[in-house]
């Protein structure tokens, strides 16, 4: 062990540099590991789950000092790959400080100027030869002037144990947005909120071929996709209490996209076979979460839940071409026009447990749930340019269910070292069972009459597996680690599909 400094420390000056270089990274007021924080006197003093680290006017005997010094092979800090090791001279000052009572300074920490700001304003020209609605869909920017703040912060130290920092991004012409909120009080709690957008540019032309003589079809309109999403966090970080996270998340994407579609025109005998179509998406989910990890009676509970809904419209104009001379141009002579429907509502809740059973024995266990139910619709109709129903394919299924349910369960431990051997072994077990039902109508219009051919169709799926993993592992033999693993598993699948109308089957498998 290094001897202690013969120097009267100065908290500010000798002992806060190291403890935010080489400690406060894993030992701060967020998540503190073990429970053990180095970001003010008074927990310091206390400890962690362990019980106490520091022990006033006694370095020698401080478990501080003898993981730092790394006398302890088991206990080192900092970990590997979380900081160097301490110097000599640091481990000294460490133990002179604590030998002369741990001295604290509260004001230290913010001695820093208090508020602090950045921008980065940029501007951007651009030129462009050629197919611009191209460049812009590759790129994502827009030919010309524009501008903005590349990124943004704020950040002000509002008292000893509260921070604000605010950062972002802003660029109007390219509807680029981003701005991420932070409120932080030592001991009590958090807000953060967060909120960005883009947009996403789609070339509205269908391809081109030089054989042609007419040029290549456009739509005429600028496509783009907006997107982006909100977030809005709330946390509970009070002392000897279970942490706690409440959140809310918005995600969203809304215009109109470009798609190519296949057509049938020809032209001098060439068939042209790109014309441009567009399909307008709107599209909203809404997550809603809640996060809780407490360390009760040496045992780590962590439990997480997150709730989804889900909902999405589609609106789809694809055209299909005449054929025409050479040199003529071509119009659309019909539309097939698609519309989809689907919304979901989806649950899930994971919960963990982790417990040093022993000096020689760790376990852990889990458990998740998910749940979804889900609806869709789809409807395709032909219809001439002036919206008539015409000769082609009208499909419809107007009610698609789908229900799924499943179980996970785990269960893990670690056993050893007894003299360089280490056993560990785990077993999942996984229920799902998944349900479909829906019914459809293809209707084949000739010569202005439908030929309807309906169906109902229903299956179901379930899975049940279990995998078992054990591994034995020696590290006695100098620079050599032996170790065997094994690993096992069982599956039973069953399955169930049948269909009424059309041509009507029934199919029903097991297997193991």
């Amino acid at each position: 062990m290094p001897p202690t400094s013969s120097a009267s420390i100065d908290f500010a000056r000798d002992i806060q540099p190291i403890l935010e270089t080489s400690c406060l990274r894993c030992h701060g007021a967020v998540k503190p590991k073990g429970g053990f924080r180095l970001d003010t006197r008074d927990a310091a003093v206390r400890g962690g789950t362990g019980g106490p680290v520091i022990l006033p006017g006694r370095s020698a005997e401080s478990r501080l000092i003898h993981a730092v010094a790394r006398l302890d092979a088991e206990t080192q800090m900092p970990p590997a790959g979380k900081g160097e090791p301490l110097t000599a001279e640091q481990v000294g000052k460490l133990r002179a400080w604590i030998d002369q009572g741990v001295k604290w300074d509260e004001s230290a920490f913010s001695r820093q100027p208090k508020i602090e700001f950045s921008v980065a304003p940029t501007i951007r020209a651009i030129s462009v030869s050629g197919n611009e609605a191209k460049f812009r869909e590759h790129t994502g920017l827009r030919p010309g002037v524009s501008g903005g703040a590349a990124n943004f912060s704020y950040e002000q130290q509002l008292d000893a144990d509260t921070r604000f920092s605010l950062s972002g991004h802003t660029l109007p012409r390219d509807e680029d947005y981003a701005v991420k909120l932070s409120l932080d009080r030592r001991d009590v709690g958090f807000v953060r909120a967060e909120f960005e957008q883009w947009r996403r540019y789609y070339d509205d032309t269908g391809g081109s071929y030089a054989p042609f003589a007419t040029p290549s079809f456009r739509l005429g309109r600028e496509l783009f996709m907006d997107g982006g999403r909100a977030a809005f966090d709330v946390g509970f970080t009070l002392p000897d209490w279970p942490r706690v996270t409440l959140g809310y998340e918005y995600q969203f994407r809304d215009g109109v996209q470009s798609t190519l579609h296949w057509g049938d025109s020809t032209q001098a005998g060439v068939t042209k076979n790109i014309y441009p179509s567009l399909r307008y998406v709107d599209e909203h989910t809404h997550i809603f979460k809640l996060d809780l990890e407490h360390d009760w009676r040496g045992t780590r509970i962590e439990d997480s839940a997150r709730f989804e809904f889900y909902d999405l419209s589609t609106r789809k104009e694809q055209a299909t071409l005449a054929s025409g001379a050479a040199g003529a141009t071509f119009t659309p002579a019909s539309f097939v026009l698609v519309r989809e429907q689907a919304s979901h509502w989806q649950g899930q809740n994971a919960l963990r447990l982790e417990r040093q059973l022993t000096d020689w024995l760790f376990g852990s266990a889990g458990h998740l749930y998910s749940r979804m139910d889900g609806d869709a619709g789809f409807q395709m109709n032909t219809v001439t340019a002036a919206g008539v129903p015409t000769n082609g394919e009208q499909w419809f299924a107007n009610q698609i269910l789908l229900e799924r349910e499943s179980h996970l369960f785990s269960a893990s431990a670690l056993a050893g070292p007894w003299e360089n051997l280490t056993l560990s072994g785990a077993v999942q077990s996984e229920w799902t069972r998944q349900t479909g039902l829906g019914d459809e109508n293809l209707q084949i219009v000739v010569f202005g009459l439908p030929f309807p051919v309906p169906i109902a169709v229903n299956s179901q799926l379930d899975v049940r597996s279990t995998t078992e993993h054990f591994a034995l592992r020696y590290s006695g033999v100098p620079h050599t680690a032996l170790y065997a693993e094994g690993r096992f598993q069982q599956e039973t699948r069953g399955v169930f599909e049948q269909q009424t109308g059309g041509a009507a089957f029934l199919r029903r498998t097991d297997a193991d």
